[in-house]
């Protein structure tokens, strides 16, 4: 098995979420700057190696949802939205995201799809599947 996995996240959240949240969002899906404070994904630990030769657990923030272009492994395109909903009866965001990830990733992930944002959202579509080569 691959430690590869598509995975697909197709949501609409209710208008009660909040601007800062929105901004956080904008920022994980590549499509903002990183807002000041973070508050639906609050830790990006890893670990690094020290001149001495020691390790290290530092925080490095990056956006979780932001892969573009043609997927490396799994096919196709890696895409990120959130469009706005005001247009329509159901009021709020909708937001659809495309990546390829890693099983290192998942609880990170998971926290920024999910997180603070639970309670919040209509009925959410997503899958998490691993890539198979053909050969």
């Amino acid at each position: 098995m691959s430690d590869v996995y598509e995975l697909g996240i197709f949501v609409d959240l209710r208008d009660e979420v909040s601007e800062q949240e929105l901004d956080e969002l904008r920022w994980h899906l590549g499509i903002g700057p990183q807002p000041e404070r973070l508050s639906i994904v609050t830790g990006f630990p890893f670990v690094a190696e020290e001149e001495s030769g020691g390790l290290v657990v530092e925080d490095d923030p990056c956006p979780l949802l932001a892969g573009r272009g043609a997927a490396r492994r799994v096919g196709g395109v890696l895409c990120s939205a959130l469009a706005d909903r005001a247009h329509l009866p159901r009021k709020g965001w909708a937001l659809t995201s495309r990546q390829e990830i890693h099983p290192d990733e998942f609880d990170q992930t998971a926290n920024c799809s999910a997180g603070s944002l639970r309670g919040r959202t209509t009925p959410t579509r997503w899958w998490k599947a691993p890539f198979r080569s053909a050969t």
